[in-house]
């Protein structure tokens, strides 16, 4: 192929386009992964529906938990372009954030002793989080982002819980070459680039923007 070609490098060499009407005559087993996919998008549709959400919620709702967007229309497309609000509609990590931060919140208020246990303590804790961080990035695909912000949130989850302090650029650059080795042609497609750049330019850029921050607050 001439020039740059994303499917190329995974491996489809030629397109065909069907010429007239299509007739389905056997539907392929899906992956277990995907038919788990499939039962959890089946499972909210359902759920959405007994809760009387009009068509349009519903569809917006699939697009946030699931990243399925086959149900927006092409208005709700551009009421969330000219909003800005494209990337709502794109399961990434702040997705898998949202659901670290609120059952880490949850977690961290839980008192057995009239204290609040430390992190190293929360066994059945770390175990659950883990469950549900596994759990949403499997329901959304398992897509670069997704994968990449539940190694870089469990990693350092189970780092603490063995006294041993984890650096986050570091850990995100495990979880980018592991990715790499399980599957090479990785490091071609846009959106492994573009998920790694953007972190990591957060993870590096960080403290000196913080610290040059910091100079107007104390001197205001």
């Amino acid at each position: 192929p001439h020039g740059y070609s994303s499917l190329y490098l995974k491996g489809v060499m030629a397109r065909a386009f069907p010429v007239g009407e299509i007739h389905v005559l056997e539907r392929g087993k899906l992956p277990p992964v995907e038919q788990f996919r499939e039962s959890c998008k089946r499972y909210w549709q359902s759920l959405f529906v007994r809760w009387q959400l009009k068509s349009d919620l519903r569809a917006v709702a699939m697009a946030l938990l699931t990243g399925d967007k086959s149900g927006l229309d092409a208005e709700q497309y551009r009421r969330f372009k000219d909003a800005g609000a494209m990337h709502l509609l794109a399961v990434s990590g702040m997705h898998v954030g949202i659901l670290y931060g609120l059952f880490s919140f949850l977690f961290r208020g839980i008192t057995f002793r009239k204290r609040r246990m430390p992190n190293s303590q929360l066994g059945w804790q770390k175990w659950f989080l883990s469950l549900v961080i596994l759990f949403y990035a499997c329901m959304s695909g398992f897509s670069y982002s997704i994968l990449r912000a539940a190694a870089v949130f469990m990693l350092p989850l189970w780092g603490n819980g063995m006294q041993r302090k984890a650096d986050a650029l570091n850990v995100l650059c495990f979880v980018a070459l592991v990715q790499m080795i399980w599957e090479p042609t990785a490091l071609f497609q846009p959106g492994f680039q573009l998920s790694y750049a953007a972190v990591g330019s957060i993870l590096v850029f960080e403290p000196s923007i913080k610290a040059f921050l910091g100079r107007f607050v104390r001197s205001g």
